[in-house]
């Protein structure tokens, strides 16, 4: 597949996947109210990890690409294993507040919670104009545009 343009792709599949996390966080809260049942919560939820895995890599690689375009090669092992670290320190921390938060209610909630959590940032993404000039910036190399293949 020819990415045409990978701002578009990018923004697009953000979306889809943030959509797909509110989808899951949804069907999980409907089985523990009861609204569905269970081999329906089954299938919706393998609908639903479907999704976000094909959403998932709509985004990074074309995200990915772009970062190593725009990284300087003497310091992209510095970024990304920053990135990686800070990613890394993070998933214990969500693990004990979400721990915490299961104690004082449900897990339909938590997931609810995080869904909506991710969306700042998602938005924030979608709509700063910084990160559209760099992706845009991207899109129109200087070798007559980006064409990477996904």
């Amino acid at each position: 597949m020819v990415i045409k343009n990978m701002t578009k792709a990018i923004r697009w599949n953000l979306f889809l996947l943030s959509s797909s996390f509110l989808f899951i966080s949804l069907i999980i809260y409907m089985v523990t109210e009861g609204i569905i049942g269970y081999w329906v919560f089954y299938v919706l939820f393998i609908i639903g990890n479907i999704m976000l895995a094909f959403f998932m890599i709509g985004t990074n690689i074309p995200l990915q690409t772009g970062m190593v375009k725009a990284i300087s090669p003497e310091l992209r092992g510095r970024v990304f294993s920053t990135i990686g670290a800070i990613s890394g320190g993070a998933v214990p921390i969500a693990i004990f507040l979400g721990g915490i938060l299961i104690n004082y209610t449900s897990v339909a909630f938590l997931g609810l919670v995080c869904s909506i959590l991710m969306l700042f940032p998602t938005i924030g993404f979608l709509t700063n104009k910084k990160v559209k000039n760099l992706l845009d910036g991207y899109s129109e190399d200087a070798n007559g545009g980006i064409q990477e293949t996904v």
